[in-house]
């Protein structure tokens, strides 16, 4: 059986439709629902807040109506793959050469750092000297109204001096995030709502769903054997999904067996990424 869930974004995150599809399964198998529910403590970003007037990680379009899909200027192609434990750890040893580097980084660091370095090697000049991370404050709330926790930040670097030590770039992502959650919020308000941004696509946009619990649907005692989203309305700069994999094929989840990786490029850049992934990690 193959089950589908859209999402519009504004109702909430990907953490958020993971939620509801896995309550969803628990009512249908008879288990009832909690009576009631509670707010949701947001929490505090452990991010700076940026110190600029705009925000970067979003880029106005034309006005979209009732239309969810923003035309992008170029072809845009998906590119889905999945980055197994042994290669999991062989990444990580290698980029993060000593043990406290690995302990105070995650999976999500390291494979961003790559891809990054990947595009801007395939781009030359012309960058992406910035990509947006988004993150969540709360992955997974029980028994709590939904809430959209995400947290979107920037990280800016001019990487092309950068040639082996991806390290330094692994450490950029981790520790020199700008967060943009007020910002967005008051351009957003000061155009009375009236203005469509996008944030995927506005820049190299990196989300981080690792701790997504894409594999909690359970129906009648199954779970899945694969899970994965699909972003649309991408922007030209392009998306980048990390989530769970299944744990040796049962839909177990929590990484187990590494990680997915959904890729949405330019489809000129598509194939030269692939290249470079199998070339530089054995990644296919």
């Amino acid at each position: 059986m193959c089950m589908g869930l859209s999402w519009a974004h504004v109702l909430g995150d990907a953490f958020s439709a993971s939620n509801f599809i896995n309550m969803w399964g628990q009512i249908i198998s008879g288990n009832k629902p909690p009576k009631c529910l509670h707010v949701a403590n947001p929490g505090k970003s452990k991010f700076p807040p940026s110190t600029r007037k705009k925000a970067t990680s979003i880029k106005r379009v034309d006005p979209q109506g009732d239309s969810w899909k923003t035309p992008s200027n170029c072809k845009l192609e998906t590119y889905y793959f999945q980055v197994h434990e042994k290669q999991l750890h062989h990444m990580v040893t290698k980029i993060c050469a000593r043990e406290y580097q690995a302990a105070i980084v995650s999976h999500f660091d390291v494979l961003s750092a790559v891809i990054w370095k990947c595009v801007c090697d395939i781009r030359e000049e012309k960058g992406p000297s910035t990509v947006t991370i988004c993150s969540n404050k709360k992955p997974n709330w029980e028994n709590e109204f939904p809430s959209n926790g995400m947290v979107i930040s920037i990280v800016e670097a001019d990487l092309s001096g950068v040639k082996d030590d991806l390290w330094q770039v692994v450490k950029l992502i981790a520790e020199k995030r700008v967060g943009e959650n007020s910002l967005i919020e008051e351009m957003v308000e000061n155009e009375n709502g009236e203005v469509d941004y996008i944030v995927c696509g506005a820049n190299l946009t990196l989300l981080n769903l690792e701790e997504a619990k894409v594999y909690g649907l359970e129906i009648n005692g199954h779970r899945p054997i694969f899970a994965n989203y699909v972003i649309n309305g991408v922007g030209d700069e392009g998306a980048v999904l990390v989530l769970p994999g299944p744990i040796n094929g049962k839909g177990e989840g929590g990484c187990g067996n590494g990680l997915m990786v959904t890729v949405v490029l330019p489809e000129s850049q598509i194939l030269l990424l692939k290249r470079r992934l199998e070339k530089d990690w054995n990644i296919v």
